[in-house]
């Protein structure tokens, strides 16, 4: 079948407690090389992400310290394996549950690790956080999209950080966005609200990653789900028609709109 291939960047969410980097290094390791190699390879970016999901305590220093400690030591590996390499870009917490100031050290803490390379910052509330900002170069905030309860929520509040952001002259970078809600996993696309994201992100220039490049949505309900793959298909197939998703076929079509100038099969 011959069609158009667009290079976009991908995300590697590297987990970080159970069964992640924290408690079996060397199999995160290799998960994390496998994608940045391939990224490589293949000319494209790639956003090594530190998946934490708020496992620990936030209130307990030694929490704090050993998950600070973990992420340093990390990154380190990391940036020393890739120096200098322009494909990886980091991003230094997912998702955020814990005050600013601790996530502000934290990401002071882990910027000390390499300061050249590009790294997008996580936050617990990017519209307060913005205007107490870590100082230092090649860094953005995270912004992380879903069409959540109302337009209100899920289009005017992600407008007003992208005004803020601009006069502030802070770095955003959308690292997660989904088309359909989160609870379920299973839900519906919500078709207006995910063009009215796009064009809000296409008018401001501000990139943006899909969730999720997976293989999790029912091949009996193709239409449920943020996954691009069904779950009777492997990544292989993620250029055969029949194993997309509807959710995969939108984010097809979204992607096919840009001239990137480049023609694949």
């Amino acid at each position: 079948m011959n069609m158009s291939r667009f290079y976009v960047p991908v995300r590697a969410p590297i987990g970080t407690d159970v069964g992640g980097y924290m408690d079996n290094p060397k199999q995160a390791l290799e998960s994390a090389y496998n994608v940045i190699d391939a990224s490589i390879k293949n000319g494209i970016y790639v956003l090594v992400d530190w998946h934490d999901t708020g496992s620990w305590n936030c209130n307990k220093s030694s929490d704090v310290q050993r998950f600070t400690n973990k992420a340093k030591e990390f990154f380190t590996i990391i940036t020393k394996k890739y120096n200098g390499v322009p494909n990886v870009l980091l991003e230094f917490w997912n998702e955020p549950n814990c005050e600013w100031n601790i996530v502000k050290k934290y990401h002071i803490d882990v910027l000390n690790v390499n300061k050249d390379v590009v790294v997008i910052l996580g936050s617990s509330d990017v519209a307060k956080n913005i205007f107490d900002h870590v100082v230092g170069k090649n860094i953005m905030y995270t912004l992380h999209w879903y069409p959540l309860v109302n337009e209100n929520v899920y289009y005017n509040y992600p407008k007003e950080i992208i005004k803020n952001a601009t006069a502030l002259k802070r770095g955003l970078f959308i690292s997660e966005y989904g088309e359909t809600d989160v609870y379920p996993l299973a839900a519906p696309i919500k078709y207006d609200a995910i063009y009215k994201f796009w064009d809000l992100m296409d008018q401001n220039k501000l990139s943006y990653m899909k969730w999720t490049f997976a293989n999790l949505t029912d091949n009996k309900a193709p239409n449920l789900g943020m996954s691009i793959i069904l779950n009777n298909c492997n990544a292989n197939q993620v250029y055969e028609e029949s194993c997309l998703s509807d959710s995969g076929k939108l984010f097809r079509s979204q992607m096919w709109k840009y001239n990137n100038g480049l023609k694949g099969c």
